[in-house]
């Protein structure tokens, strides 16, 4: 039973090093770290690289200093977004492959219509740390399956039936090791696992930009520049809007920095 986390398969911030990734509460923090050093990159060197060369004045510095009070502000509004919104939206934990299995058994027979009673919860986050509501949760593994049926051709049940009748059949002297099952598991559902990290990159992503959206555009007439380059920012990986999101939202948009006034964009 091999050990398993679908937090393995997020992309890690290019802050941390591979090394330092040690589960979701370390990746949130290499992502702040990250943000941290974007915002602040026009004001100050450092964030674990060496200070470049002085190559003249970096024209967004003048965008900053401009307003200080409304620069600031907006740091500390996509600073707010990016935390609440990372310690929200984590992939799903398990322990065991056998345990991903129970958990799509559940969700697959809740989402068909198989099974009564109340929905079964999986994000619902622990202990003073915020998840997902019932609805957003059914919605994200409804996209997922989606998604993953669309991508492998497969049909959920299908796949789970065989593997959850394979572990039904142990007896209670096998083995605690099955090295056949956890290939066969992990040919069917590493897939799935990648596709719903992914998934709920995404959704983080989408509530971090509407957060912040309606700050932007208390500022965007009045200092497009300053707006512009903080939507570059979050224009960017790990923060990016799927093209889809960002063209119903606005989101995504190329970025042109500017060193002075211009037209709202």
């Amino acid at each position: 039973m091999r050990p398993r986390s679908a937090a393995a398969f997020a992309s890690a911030s290019p802050a941390c090093p591979p090394s330092t990734i040690r589960g979701d509460v370390t990746v949130v923090r290499c992502y702040l770290l990250s943000l941290a050093c974007a915002l602040a990159a026009p004001l100050a060197t450092g964030c674990g690289r060496a200070t470049p060369p002085a190559t003249g004045v970096d024209p967004a510095a003048g965008i900053f200093a401009a307003d200080p009070a409304a620069t600031q502000e907006i740091q500390e509004e996509i600073s707010r977004a990016v935390n609440d919104a990372g310690v929200r939206y984590l992939p799903l934990q398990y322990k065991f492959n056998e345990n991903l299995l129970s958990i799509l058994d559940q969700v697959e027979s809740f989402l068909s219509g198989k099974a009564v009673g109340p929905a079964p919860r999986f994000l619902a986050g622990e202990g003073k740390r915020p998840g997902l509501d019932e609805r957003e949760e059914a919605d994200h593994f409804r996209e997922t399956i989606r998604r993953w049926e669309a991508q492998t051709g497969k049909n959920l049940r299908d796949a789970i039936a065989p593997l959850k009748a394979e572990v039904a059949a142990r007896k209670p002297d096998a083995p605690p090791t099955h090295p056949e099952f956890q290939e066969r598991f992990s040919a069917a559902f590493d897939d799935f696992i990648k596709i719903e990290v992914e998934e709920m990159r995404e959704r983080r992503n989408r509530a971090i930009h509407d957060q912040v959206r309606p700050l932007l555009e208390k500022y965007r007439a009045t200092h497009p520049d300053l707006v512009r380059h903080f939507q570059g920012v979050l224009d960017t990986p790990p923060y990016q809007l799927s093209p889809s999101a960002a063209q119903a939202t606005g989101g995504g948009r190329p970025v042109e920095l500017r060193a002075g006034p211009g037209p709202s964009p």
